[in-house]
């Protein structure tokens, strides 16, 4: 059996692959949000980043939801 690493193509979804989080997130904020407009685009790219940097800052995900009710 092999093994799958972080960028196998074998892999089966986006973060498996080691594939960017960004365009994902702002196809979920977009959604979730209902900002689907081209105005929208920097805010869902800023909000996208600001996720993308408080999951790697190590937020709890209280903190993840508190900005995500905000």
């Amino acid at each position: 059996m092999q093994k799958l690493s972080l960028t196998s193509t074998k892999a089966s979804n986006w973060v498996d692959r080691g594939e960017p989080s960004t365009p994902v997130l702002k196809r979920t904020l977009a959604f979730f949000y209902d900002r689907h407009d081209s105005a929208d685009a920097e805010w869902l790219a800023e909000a996208a980043l600001t996720l993308v940097g408080m999951v790697e800052a190590d937020a709890s995900e209280i903190q993840i939801a508190g900005y995500l009710k905000h």
